[in-house]
């Protein structure tokens, strides 16, 4: 859809697809696309030069792709994530799904001993229950291990909310309200492009 010519680009790379599938109007999450970039950069890595990641760090983030890829699958293509998968992957996709609940499950623990769990999901990860208020603005997540911040309010929308950005003297927005206004700048952009 924005290539020169079908020829010339006979293949897409994980990178440019959620652009791809945004200009043909499919919803992504901004930590969708954050995670769809980073394995497509640990992808061509492994195809094409040396791994330079950190193994840990993969284990802890391919829950959440497949996590992802599950909902995308019903959500897109209302197709479950066991039609998709041979066999085989299938029965690795489950163990690492389960996986991820037990690790969930502990950083909620976690978060429980150290007291003042926020009921705001992580706007980095999305899980519940893992962020603790640490002093009267900064929040941390036991299961992604971010920092956060807490507004009283977002000047859009008016909540009290947990935000990835820091704390300003005006104009502090949320994470749901600033990706709000992302996607009225891309479609304002789509929209001039196509000449609306």
């Amino acid at each position: 859809i924005d290539a020169a010519s079908f020829s010339g680009v006979p293949t897409v790379f994980l990178s440019k697809l959620p652009q791809r599938l945004i200009n043909l109007g499919v919803r992504f999450e901004p930590k969708e696309v954050e995670l769809i970039t980073m394995f497509g950069k640990w992808r061509n890595q492994i195809v094409h030069h040396m791994p330079l990641f950190d193994e840990k760090s993969v284990d802890k983030q391919l829950p959440r792709l497949l996590d992802f890829l599950a909902g995308f699958l019903r959500r897109e293509l209302d197709t479950p994530l066991k039609d998709f998968l041979p066999k085989e992957l299938y029965k690795t996709a489950l163990k690492l799904l389960d996986e991820w609940k037990r690790v969930v499950q502990e950083a909620r623990a976690h978060a429980q001993a150290e007291g003042r769990v926020l009921s705001e999901p992580c706007p980095d990860c999305g899980a519940a229950d893992v962020l603790c208020l640490r002093d009267e603005k900064r929040v941390f997540c036991h299961l992604c291990e971010t920092q956060h911040y807490r507004y009283d309010r977002c000047t859009q929308c008016g909540r009290q909310t947990v935000s990835s950005f820091a704390s300003l003297d005006t104009g502090n927005y949320c994470d749901s309200c600033s990706q709000d206004a992302w996607e009225q700048h891309v479609q304002t952009l789509v929209d001039m492009e196509l000449g609306k």
